[in-house]
């Protein structure tokens, strides 16, 4: 018991004990850089693929990315390939060799620990990749980029061949975006996912940077599944009766963009789709959800507009979670047209040859 008038030591120890131990796991993440760098140099490192999705589970665009990734890898270099995960309980339907859990890393916003790990872990692996979508602008957060950027620098500054792939850059990055992206060490790769994002990225950051396409345009379709079954055999009911099938899906982020509510956006698409079923008569819609995050997600807002058309005289299916990018991917092959509010949603049908709308 301390004696009144006395301060006490506690805090003074408590830091110099906090202060020793981020001294001890600097130096161990420091050796842990050197000795991989020197394991590359003697080339005893495996030939595998580290692969950083743009974030947990939840968007079939991100799912439709990774898996396309994953399969193209396998395709192509047929080594060992591994994923970083984001929150635990949370994995992508991806045929994997190993997961590197850094739940804990994305949870707790960085933590010097979380990076050892990932020096160990790519003892194991000659590549990383890092999957970028529309995170590395700074549209959602800073924290979103420093931490998935870190990972990347501390791979490269360990001797990984890096890259960042699939990515886009919109016309008014986040300052912290911009110096992060030109702090990276010269060797990361850059390759973004469109013409538009390869010339603002370049002009803002004064790096190199690649041109390619979205990961997702190599997605293989699922042909094995039996609610894909059930509803192409409900589509090829509708066109036999001289209908057509009409693709729909909303999505919040695409109409707050526009000042558009969730309500709002749900009474403007119930007035075009009884328009649509008024003056063409025979037409029915397939629901497609492709985001299930949020108190305001795809499933949500698709389930309140199906409400809405309830009294709507045109057959109409809402798809169901669970969901997966191959099977929604598959589905877009049977439609006739896709009104969507999620680019990955256009890419699926464009890739199936289905013409889309987009908004």
């Amino acid at each position: 018991m301390e004696s009144p008038g006395i301060p006490s030591r506690a805090p003074r120890r408590n830091s110099a004990i906090t202060g020793a131990r981020t001294q001890t796991l600097v130096m161990l993440r420091d050796a842990l850089g050197a000795i991989n760098r020197g394991a590359r140099r003697i080339g005893i490192v495996q030939q595998g693929v580290l692969v950083i999705p743009p974030a947990a589970p939840g968007s079939l665009g991100d799912e439709a990315m990774v898996l396309a990734t994953i399969d193209a890898l396998r395709a192509r270099l047929g080594e060992r390939l591994a994923i970083v995960r984001y929150r635990s309980g949370a994995d992508y339907p991806a045929q994997v060799d190993a997961v590197l859990d850094l739940s804990r890393y994305f949870h707790n916003g960085g933590a010097r620990g979380d990076e050892i790990r990932l020096l160990a872990a790519l003892l194991s692996y000659r590549y990383v990749a890092l999957l970028g979508a529309d995170v590395l602008d700074g549209f959602y957060s800073d924290d979103a980029v420093r931490m998935r950027l870190r990972l990347v620098e501390l791979a490269a500054r360990a001797g990984a061949r890096t890259c960042i792939l699939g990515f886009s850059w919109n016309a008014a990055p986040a300052a912290r975006s911009v110096e992060l992206i030109r702090a990276l060490p010269a060797s990361v790769r850059l390759l973004a996912r469109d013409g538009l994002s390869q010339i603002r990225l370049s002009a803002s950051s004064g790096r190199t940077v690649d041109r390619t396409a979205d990961m997702a345009f190599l997605l293989q379709p699922n042909g094995s599944d039996a609610r894909g079954d059930a509803i192409e055999a409900w589509v090829a009911e509708i066109r036999r009766h001289g209908g057509r099938v009409l693709g729909v899906n909303v999505s919040a982020v695409a109409m707050e963009a526009v000042g558009m509510s969730v309500p709002a956006s749900i009474e403007f698409a119930n007035a075009v789709l009884r328009r649509v079923a008024a003056g063409l008569p025979g037409t029915a819609f397939l629901f497609l959800p492709h985001d299930v995050r949020g108190d305001s997600s795809d499933v949500l807002m698709l389930r309140q507009l199906a409400a809405q058309m309830a009294d709507c005289n045109a057959p109409l299916q809402v798809l169901a979670p669970p969901l997966s990018a191959r099977l929604i991917k598959r589905l877009c092959g049977s439609l006739d047209l896709v009104w969507t509010g999620r680019m990955h949603l256009a890419i699926a049908a464009l890739g199936q040859g289905t013409p889309a709308v987009a908004h």
